[in-house]
């Protein structure tokens, strides 16, 4: 039986497309894994400035004797060596930190037994608007990290300095948030058996925050704002 050419054309033309396809497959599949192997991850500006930063933090040498402050960009501004004239005091901020960052590099930090371990984190959660009970959440999750790898190490947890700034992509400011977040970790510090130092009645007034310790930004002290700080953890500390 004779294939008329329309027919003839057709098949002809099914198993051309078919032919390409399986070239074009086994093409495919060989440079797939290499292209996958050789690509690299993209990060935010921000988010490389923390893996930079924390590269190099734990390249840093933490010893029994160490005194380390971890937390966001008030403990990275803090000129704490020259405050305290203490050589022992490791600065393990970063700018920009939340509490899930500070989570996720602080067993390093606990491996190294130090003596006191001061730790300060919380505004930036507040003011990206992630919602309180999912903050509330991570910080349960930092505080049985350290139950578990801690040893001699005294812990100390800052109340989050107060701030009015506003939530992203909110319109209220974000102090209401701070003073409950702050009534509640409280709580939970003694509960999980920390010290908590509350610093946040030196920065605020009856009208708010004391606008005069701060940046025009209302979130980063200044000068004035740093040396009330000081002076609460110099009472406390040492």
């Amino acid at each position: 039986m004779k294939i008329k050419p329309v027919y003839w054309k057709i098949s002809l033309l099914l198993h051309l497309c078919t032919a390409i396809y399986v070239i074009y497959k086994l093409i495919f599949s060989f440079y797939l894994p290499y292209k996958n192997q050789s690509k690299t991850p993209e990060y935010s500006a921000a988010q490389g400035y923390w893996l930079n930063r924390n590269e190099y933090l734990e390249s840093l040498k933490i010893d029994s004797n160490s005194v380390v402050f971890m937390g966001d960009s008030h403990i990275q501004l803090c000129n704490l060596n020259e405050h305290f004239h203490d050589g022992n005091i490791s600065n393990r901020g970063i700018i920009g930190d939340n509490v899930n960052g500070l989570k996720n590099r602080i067993v390093k930090v606990l491996e190294s037994s130090p003596k006191k371990l001061i730790i300060e984190i919380g505004i930036n959660d507040i003011i990206d608007g992630y919602r309180i009970k999912d903050i509330q959440h991570q910080f349960s999750v930092l505080f049985d990290s350290i139950k578990r790898n801690v040893t001699s190490t005294q812990v100390y947890f800052i109340s989050i300095i107060p701030s009015d700034k506003t939530i992203l992509n909110q319109e209220s400011s974000a102090l209401k948030e701070v003073i409950g977040m702050n009534k509640w970790l409280e709580k939970s510090c003694i509960k999980n058996g920390f010290h908590f130092i509350d610093v946040s009645p030196e920065f605020l007034s009856e009208e708010g925050i004391n606008a005069s310790l701060y940046h025009s930004d209302r979130l980063h002290l200044n000068s004035f704002g740093y040396q009330k700080l000081f002076h609460v953890l110099s009472n406390t500390l040492f």
